[in-house]
């Protein structure tokens, strides 16, 4: 009878070690999930996880009093078997070595393996015993737990959540093993990177915004507006720098159909929203969804115009290029062999990198803006330079902007150089 005695305090402290591990390293989300489900054991699962202090002492306590009461009753019963006998000191030490093997694999290696294994069902086994213990121990407890959050300044333990670093592990983990397509892995990471984009990085620059002057009656403005594929068009009063509205197509070919032909664009046109160039892609998304807005005016620190973004802006920097019907098919990266492209002037630089697994830097926007950042002026077509092993060679030009780009990834590092070589090309 002594030996089944003890053989169930050893199964306890086991039990107790499995609901230790299990608790803390269980998917919090498939219990929420379960829980959802109507599963009651899951519920006060996730009741024991919100106080997470409470529920360690809990665990911790009663792993204690089940620890001290194992030896003390295998010396019980040793002392009942050779007390007073000349054998007793080393059946006391074979006690003692034995029990420290047994307890060592049956209660720390084997539960706590099954349990980091199999934490789900683990813990929705024992979430009414261990929730039992607790009000056993509450006594206990209401003294410990406000001493333990006193001495480690007021917090206590908090269970540790999934950071973002890791999450994207997580990511790469359940593409790498067919769980995600590379696609979706690829949005939800991009998804991360709202908070690094800023409006002017996802912005349409200036050079290239469609506008119209305010003053123009709507039949001076007709064949423009017919011939436009923009829905929203900002309006200017004398420069784009003093932009007075966003005028909707449609409101205008509504009024044209009403035959109010005279009307100035600045009077129907809609206020604009004007957004700093720094503002974050995720909390400009915010702003669009709560002011009901699609495109924003991005200003500099000075209020001069940069460009516009829209909501099908921030949109591709999660799904990637948006091209619908009404767009004119310019691709902004186009591949030619296996380590050459052919770029638009104004495709980010950001782009090319991802795209070719290089490093062109960060200090440029565009493509187009580093080569004129590298030269310090406007190059003419043919003319090229190397950056970080790649061979950039102007394929078109005019005297305002760079229209495109052949990028060339060099295989071997190319023998160094002080600065950058420009050449035209024969």
């Amino acid at each position: 009878m002594d030996i089944l005695i003890l053989l169930a305090l050893i199964g306890l402290s086991a039990v107790i070690s499995t609901a230790e591990i299990g608790f803390f390293s269980v998917n919090e989300t498939r219990l929420r999930a379960l829980a959802k489900n109507g599963n009651k054991r899951a519920s006060m699962a996730l009741t024991l996880r919100s106080d997470p202090q409470r529920l360690l002492s809990t665990i911790l306590v009663g792993d204690r009093l089940v620890g001290t009461a194992i030896p003390m009753y295998a010396t019980f019963i040793t002392l009942n078997a050779y007390g007073g006998k000349t054998v007793f000191e080393e059946a006391i030490a074979v006690m003692v070595g034995v029990l420290t093997f047994v307890l060592l694999v049956s209660v720390d290696v084997i539960p706590k393996t099954l349990a980091a294994k199999f934490a789900v069902p683990v813990t929705l086994n024992m979430a009414y015993p261990v929730y039992g213990v607790q009000i056993f121990l509450k006594p206990l407890l209401f003294l410990m737990v406000p001493l333990i959050q006193k001495l480690t300044g007021g917090k206590g333990l908090t269970l540790p959540l999934v950071t973002e670093e890791e999450l994207k592990i997580m990511l790469d983990e359940g593409g790498k093993a067919g769980e995600l397509e590379s696609e979706e892995v690829k949005m939800i990471k991009n998804v991360f990177q709202l908070k690094d984009i800023t409006a002017e990085d996802a912005m349409t620059p200036r050079i290239y915004v469609f506008s119209l002057d305010g003053n123009l009656r709507l039949k001076e403005a007709q064949e423009l507006l017919y011939n436009s594929k923009y829905s929203r068009i900002p309006v200017y009063d004398g420069t784009l720098d003093n932009i007075t509205g966003v005028l909707y197509k449609t409101k205008a070919l509504t009024e044209l159909a009403k035959g109010r032909s005279d009307v100035r664009l600045r009077d129907i046109a809609h206020p604009a929203l004007f957004v700093p160039a720094g503002k974050t892609a995720d909390d400009l998304m915010k702003q669009f969804q709560q002011e009901k807005r699609h495109m924003g005016i991005v200003v500099n620190e000075y209020g001069g115009v940069m460009g516009l973004v829209t909501l099908e802006d921030l949109l591709e920097e999660v799904v990637g290029e948006i091209v619908d019907e009404t767009d004119i098919t310019e691709e902004l990266i186009k591949r030619i062999g296996k380590n050459q492209i052919l770029v638009h002037g104004r495709t980010e630089v950001r782009k090319v990198n991802d795209f070719l697994k290089v490093d062109l830097g960060d200090e440029a926007l565009t493509i187009g803006g580093l080569i004129q950042g590298e030269l310090g002026r406007i190059p003419k077509a043919g003319e090229e330079l190397h950056i970080a092993h790649c061979r950039l060679v102007v394929h078109e030009a005019d005297p305002r902007s760079i229209r495109s780009v052949n990028i060339y990834k060099e295989e071997k590092t190319p023998a160094p150089v002080e600065t950058p070589s420009l050449n035209p090309v024969s």
